[in-house]
């Protein structure tokens, strides 16, 4: 499938397919962000956080990282889950600049995965 409006996502049906990790993070932190669920989502998105993922990025995760790693990413919940896989996969600098540029890319976003 290819994501032919640029949306980071394509969707199927009543299935979301993330073609961009800046997008499937978003996605994910505004689940833990709701007021009425946010505490209930957090540990099973952590816990489930293996099976969200699909081609570069679980190959990322089944064989670039170590089991230590795997578990260190588990242990630091949710937000250090979507840190490690934004360092791994950082957005494009020209991808970022014409979404800026279309109004698709928000300061929050930019500051989210800016390296320390």
């Amino acid at each position: 499938m290819e994501d032919t409006e640029d949306l980071g996502m394509v969707i199927d049906g009543n299935k979301f397919y993330f073609t961009d990790a800046m997008c499937f993070a978003d996605r994910l932190r505004g689940m833990i962000d709701d007021p009425i669920s946010g505490e209930e989502n957090a540990p099973q998105i952590v816990s489930m956080f293996p099976t969200l993922l699909s081609g570069a990025a679980l190959r990322w995760y089944q064989t670039e990282l170590e089991n230590s790693e795997r578990i260190n990413i588990r242990q630091r919940g949710i937000n250090g889950a979507l840190d490690s896989l934004m360092k791994r996969f950082p957005p494009n600098i020209v991808e970022v600049t014409n979404k800026w540029n279309d109004g698709k890319f928000f300061l929050r976003q930019m500051v989210a995965t800016t390296p320390p």
